[in-house]
C-alpha cells in the first residue's frame, strides 16, 4: 500500500506523517484555491513511519510511504482470525471438557481470549511503513 503525506514530526528514524487525501493534490495545491498550501489536503490521520533509508527529511516535506502487504495481511489475520478461531474452538471444546451442552458464553469466552492474544502480539516490536521517497 502506498500513501502520500506531509512530515509533521521527526524523532531519529521514526517519522510522523500526516496523510494526504486521495483527491488530485497537484491541482488543489497549485490552483490557489487553498489558502494554506498543500496542507489543506491533509486528512487528519497521522501515522508513524520509519526512515530506514536515512533520507534527508525535514518537517513539511511531502513524502511517499510504503507499507508491506504482508504486514497488513498478518495484522488482519491477528485481529480477525484469532478471535474467530478461538471462538469456534471453545464452542466445540468447552462442552467436551465440562460435559454440558454448548452455550453462547463459551464461544464469547473464546472470542475474548482471541482478542487478548491478538492484543498481546500487537504489543511486540512493530514494523512501521517505510518512507520510500521525497516528493517535490
Amino acid at each position: 500500500m502506498i500513501q502520500r503525506g506531509i512530515i509533521s514530526a521527526i524523532d531519529n528514524d521514526i517519522v510522523w506523517v500526516a496523510a494526504l487525501s486521495e483527491k488530485d493534490e497537484e491541482q488543489s495545491c497549485n490552483v490557489g484555491g487553498c489558502s494554506s498550501g498543500c496542507s489543506c489536503n491533509v486528512t487528519g490521520q497521522i501515522f508513524k513511519s520509519q526512515n530506514s533509508r536515512n533520507l534527508p527529511l525535514k518537517e513539511g516535506d511531502k513524502v511517499e510511504v510504503v507499507a508491506k502487504t504482508s504486514s497488513i495481511g498478518i495484522g488482519l489475520l491477528l485481529v480477525l482470525g484469532l478471535p474467530i478461531l478461538f471462538g469456534l474452538l471453545s464452542w466445540w471444546g468447552f462442552p467436551r471438557l465440562i460435559g454440558e451442552a454448548a452455550q453462547p458464553w463459551m464461544a464469547l469466552a473464546g472470542i475474548c481470549f482471541g482478542f487478548a492474544v491478538a492484543l498481546f502480539f500487537s504489543w511486540k516490536e512493530k514494523e512501521f511503513p517505510e518512507v520510500n521517497s521525497i516528493l517535490l
